[in-house]
């Protein structure tokens, strides 16, 4: 992938994305690449992201494939950034699950897309600290987190035990046997002392 080239009008509030496979080799390959995505543009062949999983509209040069066209909506708060993305049915099928909440696949009709209940995390719960509030020791020796994880010695019991280590591609259970402990530190101050 090459890049992406994007035209904005203000008044439909939609931008047309140009995603190319490559940087053109020859002047003449951008040469008639412009000149498609002009008559593309000009024509409304250009297909959208509202379109379902279809992909992007394509960008020929004799029987090559050069890249790709497609039309977005730019909402006014919040982005739908189509670079870098070799196949636009992903972000076709990301649209159709951001804003119609619904699995719509490539090559599938529309009749078969999937609803399922979308809720931000907000609405169901909260999100937790972030690591480094947790556990953390800073560059110049300060504590940033209130705790020190420590390993629990086989067969004891610690007053504070803690999940800390997830091993995600391996993982295929859970098991909370106890592989750690934490020690409270006092945030701001280093190591040697607490």
């Amino acid at each position: 992938m090459s890049g992406c080239w994007a035209e904005e009008r203000k008044r439909e509030q939609t931008s047309n994305f140009v995603i190319l496979k490559e940087r053109p080799k020859f002047p003449m390959v951008g040469a008639s690449a412009s000149t498609q995505i002009r008559q593309l543009i000009a024509g409304g062949g250009v297909r959208r992201l509202e379109d379902g999983p279809v992909g992007g509209t394509p960008i020929h040069f004799g029987e090559d494939i050069v890249g790709y066209v497609m039309s977005a909506p730019l909402p006014a708060d919040d982005v739908w950034n189509l670079s870098r993305i070799a196949d636009l049915s992903l972000a076709q099928v990301a649209y159709q699950l951001a804003e119609w909440a619904r699995i719509w696949l490539p090559g599938t009709q529309e009749s078969s897309a999937y609803s399922l209940p979308i809720s931000k995390i907000a609405n169901i719960g909260t999100i937790g600290p972030y690591h480094a509030d947790i556990n953390w020791t800073n560059a110049n020796g300060t504590i940033r987190g209130p705790f020190e994880i420590l390993p629990a010695a086989q067969g004891t019991a610690p007053t504070y035990p803690v999940l800390w280590t997830n091993d995600a591609p391996t993982q295929r259970s859970l098991n909370l046997r106890q592989i750690a402990k934490v020690r409270s530190n006092k945030a701001g101050q280093s190591k040697n002392e607490v």
